[in-house]
């Protein structure tokens, strides 16, 4: 057992929302993160024999997520008409994730994760929220969840006899 934190940036498709009003415009919400991710990292296979079977590991996280740039734009057949203004956005979230990895002996490293964002994207006082996109406070929360695949190197392994 480990802890790691990790940090990072990220962008693109926050999520696309259907018009209430209008049922050929959705909204496609885009933007760019950093964020942070700390927690206990379990080794389950290949801590101690990592050059003969490489490692596998899972990670459970608590994640802070600060989104700097937000933008919203509806679309309606195919052409951009209004851009969702960043007040109506909640420009920090909350969440957990899990990843889980492996390690093949060479240093080669593959993820999978995935992590859910408990606070809404778009704040609870928000006029678009509730007249454009027909969401009340008390229900239909927007929370996110997101997905990745990762690819890296373990540089540790050069510096091994």
């Amino acid at each position: 057992v480990g802890a790691e934190l990790e940090l990072g940036w990220s962008m693109g498709r926050l999520g696309s929302f259907e018009n209430k009003n209008d049922a050929k415009a959705s909204y496609d919400i885009t933007g760019q993160a950093f964020f942070a991710k700390v927690g206990p990292k379990f080794y389950l296979m290949g801590r101690e024999d990592a050059e003969e079977m490489g490692i596998l590991s899972v990670k459970v996280t608590a994640d802070m997520t600060f989104l700097p740039s937000v933008k919203g734009k509806e679309s309606k057949d195919g052409a951009t008409a209004t851009e969702v203004k960043s007040e109506e956005l909640t420009p920090f979230g909350i969440g957990a994730g899990i990843t889980i990895g492996y390690e093949l002996p060479l240093g080669l490293l593959f993820t999978i994760q995935s992590s859910y964002t408990f606070t809404d994207v778009f704040k609870e006082n928000s006029g678009f929220k509730k007249n454009t996109l027909g969401i009340s406070d008390s229900k239909n929360a927007t929370s996110l969840f997101n997905g990745g695949i990762a690819v890296g190197y373990n540089f540790a392994r050069l510096m091994e006899e």
